[in-house]
């Protein structure tokens, strides 16, 4: 299914860059090394059949992020523990991304730009494809994309049996490197959200609530393309 969503953006008259148009998709790729057909298999070697994989997104964002404040993930800042797969452990339990633990700490800030509507439940077994509207942009540093989401939802068949899974999320991030100063005046995005096969491994599909399974939801490979 395709649908077009329309982008909101900065105070009018101020555009430095335009958007002409883009596309989110979301699929649910296994990986070759994973992709039995029918099952994807996990670094244990079971076989999980997924029968449906959706996410509940609310609102696609394009960040600015300036201000500085970048940080080593090897050597996290007080507050945070291990930082890896784009993601810190926060003191509170939280897991923020690292532009998130630059701006908490480093003194950087993050500004929405543009956003789009999604309201929707995303299809990833279908590779659903949504088309986004243009929208101008200042001059600026795009250092995140975030997908705010309420939930991710998995059906499917392991050697336990049956598993119904619905993980509570608030958002997917991802970093991103566009300085629309060195942009073309025009352009196109394509956004992806895909989850690979690794989603299972070292996991309890009869917890839902688990540490393991809320990471590998947030490491979900979320990127941004420009097209000239």
């Amino acid at each position: 299914m395709t649908l077009l969503l329309v982008g909101c953006t900065f105070d009018a008259g101020l555009a430095w860059a335009e958007i002409t148009d883009g596309q989110l998709r979301a699929a649910y790729e296994p990986g070759e090394a994973r992709d039995l057909g029918y099952a994807t298999l996990t670094a244990d070697g079971e076989e999980i059949v997924v029968d449906s994989m959706t996410l509940a997104a609310g609102t696609l964002i394009l960040q600015d992020l300036s201000g500085g404040g970048s940080f080593d993930p090897a050597y996290p800042p007080e507050g945070y523990s291990l930082c890896h797969n784009g993601h810190c452990h926060a003191a509170d339990g939280s897991l923020p991304s690292y532009a998130e633990v630059a701006a908490a700490t480093g003194g950087a800030t993050l500004t929405d730009l543009v956003s789009w509507p999604i309201d929707a439940e995303l299809d990833l077994l279908a590779g659903e494809q949504i088309a986004l509207q243009g929208a101008e942009l200042p001059e600026a540093f795009i250092g995140q994309v975030q997908l705010t989401a309420s939930a991710f939802y998995v059906t499917g068949e392991s050697s336990e049996g049956p598993f119904d899974l619905e993980v509570a999320l608030t958002s997917i991030t991802a970093g991103a490197e566009l300085d629309t100063y060195w942009a073309p005046p025009t352009f196109a995005i394509d956004i992806t959200l895909e989850r690979d096969g690794t989603v299972f491994d070292d996991m309890n599909v009869k917890d839902p609530q688990s540490e393991q399974l809320l990471e590998a939801v947030l490491s979900t490979n979320l990127t941004l393309e420009v097209l000239e």
